[in-house]
């Protein structure tokens, strides 16, 4: 259970969420369920309706598929109502497609993002990718264009592919379960405030841990 505030209050953000949804993720009962939660807890705990903290969402297997841009809806009620109708989707895990669909299509003008608002992704899986030089290679891309990445693994025993993906060291996470997720919504909310602030965001309270 974590305490922090609002993210972001008075101050631009554009977040891109990525979810990998490919066959592993339906394995556990309801854990689909817990994903759709952790996102819209993300969603929910953000300053959406001022238009200062806008989202987009893609999912991914072996193809990605763009639920929504960071243009494509302007309130947060109607983001969490598209989060909620989320379908179940077959396939792989192709993460590098999924990083260069953000350098590509989600962050781009036509499609929403601000060049005075700071770009942030954040990536869920439960598995590696197919291909992880691809996958690196796309991280690279993106951070290089300034996207900051923040790589969350689910059940992963080797988080080498995270720690590759994401921006540094303090934006990599691994939990044990999906269950999991619901723990470190606080930490990821004071990534979002340490990057559209630039100051370092600090957790009143938390009991989740980063991954080593």
């Amino acid at each position: 259970m974590c305490v922090c505030i609002l993210d972001c209050i008075n101050r631009k953000i554009d977040v891109a969420i990525v979810v990998d949804n490919s066959e592993s993720v339906h394995g556990g009962t309801g854990d689909l369920q817990i994903l759709t939660s952790f996102v819209s807890g993300l969603i929910g705990g953000s300053d959406v309706d001022s238009g200062n903290v806008r989202f987009a969402l893609s999912v991914f297997t072996h193809e990605v598929f763009n639920d929504f841009y960071l243009n494509s809806y302007p309130t947060k009620a109607q983001m969490l109502s598209h989060v909620t109708m989320l379908p179940v989707r077959q396939g792989g895990t192709n993460t590098g497609l999924a990083i260069a669909n953000l350098n590509t299509a989600v962050f781009t003008s036509i499609n929403g993002d601000r060049t005075d608002a700071p770009n942030v992704a954040v990536v869920i899986t439960d598995g590696h990718s197919n291909n992880n030089s691809y996958t690196v290679e796309q991280a690279m891309i993106a951070k290089g264009l300034g996207i900051h990445i923040i790589a969350i693994g689910v059940g992963l025993t080797d988080t080498s592919e995270l720690q590759q993906i994401a921006s540094d060291s303090a934006s990599v996470f691994n939990v044990a379960s999906f269950n999991g997720l619901l723990s470190i919504d606080g930490y990821i909310r004071g990534l979002f405030v340490e990057n559209c602030t630039g100051k370092i965001f600090l957790m009143l309270y938390c009991t989740c841990s980063h991954a080593t």
